[in-house]
């Protein structure tokens, strides 16, 4: 018995969509951010990687009504860990 309900479990694991960070970033968001950090002069390439790291992070309804600030002071080790990824440094773990 024990064992078909372990079955069954993983069969509805193995059914469930990918996380969302595998998904490509909403236009809707990369727009949001990337105004967000027109001011900081950073490279294009750089905030367009680092923009579609942080898509996965929140809700996106959430995550837009942010500034960059709020997003960055409620999501500390995903900031530091996507502001190095996007720079090719080696992220630290969050």
């Amino acid at each position: 018995m024990l064992s078909r309900i372990l079955f069954a479990v993983l069969i509805a694991a193995l059914a469930v969509p990918p996380a969302t960070a595998a998904e490509k970033p909403s236009p809707r968001w990369m727009a949001h951010c990337t105004a967000n950090l027109k001011s900081e002069r950073i490279r294009p390439a750089v905030v367009r990687r680092y923009c579609a790291c942080m898509a996965g992070i929140g809700e996106e309804a959430e995550m837009l009504a942010w500034t960059q600030t709020e997003l960055e002071r409620s999501y500390p080790p995903a900031h530091r860990f996507c502001h190095d990824k996007a720079r090719g440094r080696r992220p630290r773990p969050i």
